[in-house]
């Protein structure tokens, strides 16, 4: 009886040798950058279709809340793609 083994998917590395899962493609960042840019839509649908008060303050604060959660995101997804950028260990000395 012959088996063959299945093939296995080649391993990647983070550049230091470290072991690393593979990214569905290069589309993250910009998938998730629609994501904030389709929520602020949905926002500004919201308070222009609905009778409310002060539109103009209620577009600036949604419109403010949407942009610092898409910059938080942006950071914490770009410190964990590129972590050399953010964080530079200091080799300790002996004393």
């Amino acid at each position: 009886e012959n088996r063959t083994t299945p093939a296995r998917a080649p391993l990647l590395t983070d550049g230091r040798g470290r072991a690393c899962l593979p990214l569905p493609g290069a589309m993250g960042f910009w998938l998730g950058t629609f994501f904030f840019l389709l929520l602020e839509a949905v926002f500004v649908a919201w308070v222009q279709f609905r009778r409310v008060d002060e539109k103009p303050l209620k577009h600036t604060l949604y419109g403010t809340a949407v942009f610092c959660c898409w910059i938080s995101w942006a950071l914490v997804y770009a410190s964990q793609i590129h972590t050399p950028i953010f964080v530079t260990p200091v080799p300790a000395t002996p004393e």
